[in-house]
């Protein structure tokens, strides 16, 4: 069947709300029929979404340098064009990307992938050539001054260092 109109009478404050349950009745792609329209058709034509997801999930979302929400996200109606967002989360490294929001549309709608943060420690025994262990995998043996390992995660490990007769 073809719908060539449809007439609602309602109060102002309720179209949103059944112009969605009116599209959604429709047969649509769900990412172009997005919730919480702008009043006007002419502001529709500006504006647009993004969805936001993370690995692992529950990473802060900044647009700009305001705080959002976290992941996963789905923004409110963004003015069409170029967005930065940034995803933080304790133990992972920042990403910021730019995003470019297309109008009446559901804009990247992809996953991050979160890196975890590395940094490198340094072992020292007395005496010098002892074994060192980080979460029971040897990792080398200390030197006068002691050795570097490097690129662990950010967070607790387990470190051991053994030398015979000690």
């Amino acid at each position: 069947d073809n719908i060539e109109s449809v007439g609602v009478e309602c109060e102002e404050e309720y179209l949103p709300t059944l112009l969605r349950d009116v599209l959604h009745s429709l047969v649509v792609k769900p990412e172009e029929i997005l919730e919480e329209k702008p009043e006007s058709a002419e502001k529709l034509k500006k504006y647009g979404k993004i969805k936001i997801k993370t690995n692992p999930e529950g990473a802060k979302v900044y647009l700009g340098a305001k705080y959002v929400g976290k992941t996963p996200y789905i923004s409110g109606w963004l003015e069409a064009g170029e967005h930065e967002v940034t995803v933080t989360s304790p133990g992972y490294v920042t990403e910021a990307i730019k995003i470019q929001v297309q109008q009446k549309k559901l804009t990247f709608d992809g996953v991050i992938e979160l890196k975890r943060q590395r940094g490198n420690i340094r072992v020292m025994s007395f005496p010098s050539d002892a074994k060192i262990f980080i979460d029971g995998k040897r990792k080398g043996s200390t030197k006068k001054g002691g050795m570097v390992v490097p690129s662990l995660t950010v967070g607790l490990h387990k470190v051991r260092i053994e030398k015979d007769k000690y």
